[in-house]
């Protein structure tokens, strides 16, 4: 066993053992081991895919989800609901400000 990590575009150390590596080759390892850990051709290739797009246009389509995120998204859930209601009985202001909304339970 070792440990990798990534620094920046490109660059990455590695310590394996008695190895110790840094820079563009143990970059390269870093990518290998993590594709290697993948289970399956299909998603090995998607995810090789998505780097080398990531990769050449200096973007990243993947982002994490923050719990923010998630009651921002509720709330304008809530509220698309309140206003497509007929004959909702909330005041206008109501609508525009969001309190927080309650986590939803899915049977």
């Amino acid at each position: 066993m070792g440990t990798m990590a990534t620094v920046s575009r490109f660059q990455a150390i590695a310590s394996i053992g008695r190895v110790h590596m840094s820079g563009f080759p143990a970059w390269l390892m870093w990518l290998m081991v993590h594709l290697l850990a993948l289970t399956g051709f299909k998603n090995r290739l998607a995810v090789l895919f998505n780097w080398t797009i990531a990769f050449l246009g200096r973007g990243r389509a993947q982002r994490a989800i923050t719990t923010q995120q998630v009651f921002a998204r509720q709330a304008l859930e809530t509220q698309a609901m309140v206003i497509s209601t007929p004959g909702s009985s909330q005041p206008a202001s109501e609508l525009t400000t969001a309190s927080s909304p309650q986590r939803r339970t899915t049977t």
